[in-house]
């Protein structure tokens, strides 16, 4: 995971130092914003809220000085986890039970098609994302039908 975010931040910047008319082959220092690389974990592995990530885990031979590291921050949304996160953000919240629900489904015995169909159907009348499972499937069926 570090590793894609590492690649991601390359290309943000490339496109924030173009946009910025910046040139990258200067001597001056080129200040560029701060990252923080966050990764939603909804995954049936059992993990702790909050997990690091480090790069250098990835390394073939690895690095004792630490003079390069890149980290990613991985937070458990799983239902019952990060309890506090959900509560304060509404559309994490959403998408976290929507995923539990679909989760739900397919222990209960329904295929995965049938476990989303439900899920989505159940996050529409429960106006989750404000409304966007709504309009994803009203544009689905209209794309279908054509």
């Amino acid at each position: 995971m570090p590793l894609r975010g590492l690649m991601y931040f390359a290309e943000l910047y490339q496109k924030h130092l173009t946009k910025q008319d910046r040139d990258l082959f200067t001597t001056a220092l080129v200040k560029i914003p701060t990252p923080n690389f966050v990764v939603f974990y909804n995954g049936s592995r059992n993990m702790p809220d909050v997990t690091k990530l480090y790069l250098s885990e990835a390394f073939e031979i690895p690095a004792e000085s630490g003079d390069f590291e890149w980290t990613a921050t991985m937070l458990n949304i799983n239902a019952g986890r990060n309890k506090t996160l959900l509560q304060k953000c509404k559309p994490l919240y959403h998408y976290s039970c929507y995923v539990d629900r679909v989760k739900s489904n397919v222990r209960s015995g329904m295929t995965k098609e049938k476990a989303v169909s439900e899920a989505v159907n159940f996050a529409i009348q429960n106006d989750f994302l404000d409304g966007y499972f709504k309009i994803q499937k009203a544009y689905e069926s209209r794309f279908l039908q054509h």
